[in-house]
Parts: C-alpha cells; structure tokens; sequence
C-alpha cells in the first residue's frame, strides 16, 4: 500500500509540473514567435515607408517641373502687361494691376478645387476694421476669394469683417506652423474649441485644410483654405499642392510693387 500511495504522490506532482513545463515551452515559442512577427512588421513597415516615400518624390518632381512651367508663363504674361500697360511716369494702373492679380488667383483657386476635390477653396485675408474707445484696432479677417464645387453654396459675402478671434485655434496652428489641417471637425469640440466648431458646423463643414499666406517680411497676412462637405484625409499630394498653390497666391498678393518695376523698365 505504501509503494502504491507513493506512486500517486509522484503521480500527483509531477502532473503540475509537466503541465507547467508545456506552458513555459508554449510561452518561450510565443515569444520568440512575437519578435519575430515584430521584426517581420518592421521590415514591411520600413518597405511600405520607403514606398511612399519614393511615390512622394516621383510626384513632387513631376510637380515641381509643372511648377516651373507656371511660373515662366506666369512671369511671361506679367511682362506682356507691363509692356503693353505701363506707361513712363505712372507704370501700371492700381486698378489694371488688382484686376489681373484678382484673375490670377481665382485660376489658382479652380486648380486647386480641381485637383484636391474639395467643396471649397477660398483665401482668407486679416485685415484691421475700425477701433475701441481707446484707439486700439479690432482685429478682422474676410474671404476675398472664393470658388466652390457644383451644389455647394457661396460662403464668400457672409463670411466679411469677421473677428479674427474667430478662428483662433486656425490662426494659432498657422502662426506656429505655417498651415492647419483638421480631417475631423469634431477634433474641435474634443480640445474645447466650441465656438469655432459651431461656426463651421453651421456650414456643415466636416474637414478644413489652411496653409498660410506671407507678405514679403514673411508676415502672415491670410492663408488658403480649403473645406470639405465631408471628411477627408490631408495626403501628402494634397499638402504639397496646397503649400504651392499658397506660395503662387503670396507672390500675386505682393506684386503691387511691380509699379516701381515698371517704371524702372520703362526708364
């Protein structure tokens, strides 16, 4: 009897450990198993990276030779107005000038429509409107231009002389970064930006992507805005065109001294 209930002892306790040993044996092969896997996600992460960023590359090149070809037939059509515009003491007439720069950056804004599906594409520009009783200035911001998809309603007439306060969390983004993009309208809500979610839920705004406008101090004095009707993604192709579109629609803002050009060509 008693080399029996010795046996079922051995027999109780090595049942345990037999079981203990298979569960390390399992949790030493799913851990080797896991680094591998990690490893294994890396590698495709890294191809997948590497991927995108030679796509990236690819099209900005193609862009940038775009670009070029704007830029020269930009800078060709301006001189063909200075020629024909300009006179001795006057150069071109401010309102000659405000004309072709206002046509010009409505093109800009129907390419970028275009090419980033948006619902609209405006520039918004800062400006100052009247002061408080002890002259300080009210800080303003309007929508100058403004082109829209097929369905979609004009913003451009209501949106003027607003408070630049408004938009603070954009203005804020912008001065710190030099553009803003909000996929999801509802982000607003979550980091306690109430007001400004309201005022574009109210135009059942769901997505807005802005890139700001400098001066030649490199002074930010609006940006380009582009807002969806519905959520989208800010993809790289998108942001890249929207920052060259940006910098085309700076330097048509800044042409007002072309005048003085002018009139240096003419002399």
């Amino acid at each position: 009897m008693d080399l029996i209930r010795f046996l079922e002892v051995v027999g109780d306790i090595g049942l345990p450990l037999a079981s203990g040993a298979i569960v390390l044996f399992l949790f030493i092969l799913y851990e080797n198993n896991r680094e591998k896997r990690i490893k294994d996600l890396e590698t495709a992460n890294e191809n997948e990276l590497k991927k995108l960023a030679e796509e990236k590359e690819r099209y900005q090149k193609k862009y940038e030779k775009k670009v070029d070809e704007i830029l020269v037939m930009q800078k060709d059509y301006f001189e063909r107005i200075i020629s024909i515009n300009c006179d001795h003491e006057h150069g071109i007439t401010e309102d000659k000038l405000q004309e072709e720069i206002e046509n010009q950056i409505e093109v800009h804004l129907k390419e970028l429509r275009d090419f980033s599906s948006c619902s609209r594409a405006s520039v918004i520009r800062y400006h100052n409107g009247m002061r408080d009783l002890v002259g300080n200035p009210f800080l303003k911001v309007s929508c100058t231009n403004e082109q829209v998809s097929i369905g979609v309603q004009p913003f451009k007439t209501q949106f003027q002389n607003q408070f630049r306060s408004l938009l603070s969390y954009i203005n804020n983004e912008i001065k710190l970064n030099g553009f803003c993009y909000i996929e999801n309208i509802n982000y607003l809500k979550d980091i306690n930006h109430f007001t400004i979610y309201e005022f574009f839920n109210s135009k059942n705004v769901k997505s807005i992507f802005c890139s700001a406008i400098y001066d030649k101090g490199k002074n930010i004095i609006g940006f380009v805005s582009l807002e969806y009707l519905f959520f989208s993604k800010a993809t790289a192709e998108i942001k890249y065109y929207l920052t060259k579109k940006t910098e085309e629609i700076s330097t048509l803002l800044n042409l007002k001294e072309m005048n003085s050009v002018c009139k240096i060509k003419k002399e």
